[in-house]
Order: C-alpha cells, then sequence, then structure tokens
C-alpha cells in the first residue's frame, strides 16, 4: 500500500490509511518503509501531520534521522543530546564526528532558555578540542602510520600522544610536546 501510495504520488490516500488503521500500528509500518526505502526526506515530512506523536516514537530507534524531526518540531535541546551521544559512539570517521559536534553545538545555541544549555556547549567545546588535537597531528607522522587524513578513524587521547612525542616524530620540538601534556587531561586516570 505504501509503495503504491508512493510511486502514484498519492499522500492524501496514505496519510487516510494511516489514520484509518491507526489502531493496527499502520503507521510504523509505513515509517520502517520509508527507512528501508531509503526515503528519509519523505519520513521527516510526515512529521506535519497528525500522526507526529507516532513518528517521535518510532523515531526514538533511529538517531541517525530523530535529531532532524526534533529540529523540525523545536525540540533543540533533545537534537542536541543525541547529536552529542551520536559524536561520542564515533570511532569510524573524524569528520562525522566534527560534523555531529558542530550540528549538536548549534543546536543547543538554537534553544536560548535552556537551563542546561552552556554546559551541554562545554561539554561539546572539550570533545571539540580532541578533534582539533587530532587534525594537528604532524602529517609525516600520520602517513608512517598509514593514516589518511581525509578519512582518518577517532584516536584515543593516548594514541594522540603517542603519535605526538613518539619516535616516529622525529621533527617533535616544544609544540608537539605542549600538544601532548594538553590531551593528558583526557586521558583516563587508570591508563599508564
Amino acid at each position: 500500500l505504501v509503495r503504491i501510495c508512493e510511486e502514484t504520488a498519492n499522500k492524501e490516500r496514505l496519510e487516510m490509511l494511516m489514520e484509518k488503521y491507526s489502531n493496527t500500528d499502520f503507521s510504523s509500518h509505513v515509517y520502517a518503509w520509508y527507512v528501508k526505502e531509503g526515503k528519509q526526506n519523505r519520513l521527516l515530512s510526515l512529521s506535519k501531520s497528525r500522526h507526529n506523536p507516532d513518528l517521535t516514537s518510532f523515531l526514538t530507534y533511529h538517531n541517525d534521522i530523530s535529531w532532524l524531526h526534533d529540529i523540525q518540531t523545536g525540540k533543540y535541546d533533545q537534537a542536541a543530546e543525541t547529536l552529542t551521544a551520536m559524536a561520542m559512539q564515533e570511532g569510524e570517521i573524524l569528520a562525522r564526528k566534527k560534523t555531529q559536534l558542530s550540528l549538536a553545538k548549534l543546536a543547543a545555541l538554537a534553544n536560548p532558555e535552556s537551563e542546561a544549555r552552556d554546559d551541554k556547549i562545554a561539554g561539546v567545546e572539550q570533545e571539540m578540542c580532541l578533534v582539533a588535537a587530532q587534525e594537528q597531528l604532524p602529517t609525516s607522522v600520520l602517513s608512517q602510520f598509514g593514516f589518511d587524513r581525509a578519512n582518518m578513524r577517532v584516536l584515543t587521547p593516548r594514541e594522540m600522544i603517542e603519535l605526538y612525542i613518539g619516535d616516529e616524530n622525529v621533527e617533535a620540538d616544544h609544540i608537539d610536546f605542549k600538544k601532548a601534556l594538553d590531551l593528558l587531561g583526557f586521558v583516563n586516570l587508570e591508563d599508564e
């Protein structure tokens, strides 16, 4: 039914079906179909309909697009929290983490009445400092370890310290050692 309504561009019919079968959780099937088909923009366009509570509930399991819904519905604090959580879990691509953190900061700034706004922004800025420290690693050291600056994974503070002051960094100077010392504040106390 969803596919037929999509192919015929009959949004009104789809909304009518969602209303008619609201007691059978039909809207969840519609949302799942849009996610499966990669049509998140169509899914988010449904947020303006009367099925908004169902969509909000469905998106609790899809953080990668729930923050867009939160922004669209004016829930900037929730969007900032979701984006920050996603950034903290990101370990594959540094650029993705940086983007998520930047968007989280913007979402936090968008809500001036937020009580915890300054704390959220401070936490995001602290993580951005780690991103900046990784972006400033010498290219010669990164190439020795086979890291591609454009697609670099997220490094731990300990790994960055070792890259800054390790034997492989033959051009290390007092600035690199200062950067390594600055990173010590991010290292877990149980680490060596």
